[in-house]
């Protein structure tokens, strides 16, 4: 598809996320390890993450 090639990197993307899911560091500081702005990490996490419901099967209900 066209567009702008991505500043991150396959690999990148798995460390920001990592790192973010970890909760030690800020977007921000993320962003200066990985060389990109904190815009690029945010739109990095929400492009590469599958939505919760994926994630996480509802319960079955219960009769």
């Amino acid at each position: 598809t066209g567009g702008r090639p991505s500043r991150l990197s396959a690999d990148q993307v798995r460390t920001a996320r990592r790192l973010y899911e970890q909760q030690d560091m800020t977007v921000a500081q993320i962003g200066d390890v990985l060389g990109v702005s904190r815009t690029t990490i945010y739109r990095a996490l929400a492009r590469h993450t599958e939505p919760v419901a994926a994630r996480r099967p509802k319960p079955a209900p219960t009769m």
